[in-house]
């Protein structure tokens, strides 16, 4: 899928990514400073797992992960987890995370999804609200990452 992004100059496209890939831009962004182990987390290898990377001309610039995980109570089957949302610093605000959450939608969407969550950082919940997305509940840590929210958006 190929679309022409609004705050960018460049062409994104946005496709599925080996783990291999997306590690490579989650350490960076995610993780710096911390081991490149850290980069791999538990859901990462499940048969249900994928992985997306939006390039600019060829060039890895973003990622995000879908988990076929419910949340809370709901132990429905059409329940996605959005995961480890990355673009690298040099091309953040540049409508990027936006082609990359968006295309994650309508994958959830064209599998018969009714809900996607996701962890978000603080900082970036107004991101995700944006995006039709709701906190819910408090506020959580998680310890040497820091503060976030549970956010979700029905579809």
């Amino acid at each position: 899928m190929r679309v022409k992004m609004k705050y960018c100059t460049e062409e994104i496209r946005v496709q599925p990514v080996s783990l291999d890939l997306v590690r490579t831009i989650r350490h960076p962004v995610l993780r710096p400073g911390k081991p490149f182990e850290t980069t791999l987390w538990p859901g990462d290898e499940d048969f249900n797992t994928v992985h997306f990377g939006a390039f600019i001309n060829g060039t890895l610039v973003g990622v995000a992960s879908l988990f076929q995980k419910s949340c809370g109570a709901t132990e429905e089957n059409r329940v996605y987890q959005l995961r480890g949302m990355a673009v690298l610093e040099k091309f953040q605000y540049q409508g990027i995370g936006t082609g990359l959450i968006d295309y994650c939608i309508a994958y959830v969407r064209r599998r018969g999804g009714k809900l996607i969550w996701c962890n978000s950082r603080a900082h970036a919940a107004g991101f995700y609200q944006r995006h039709g997305f709701v906190i819910d509940g408090e506020a959580f840590d998680i310890p040497e990452i820091g503060p976030h929210y549970r956010m979700q958006r029905s579809l």
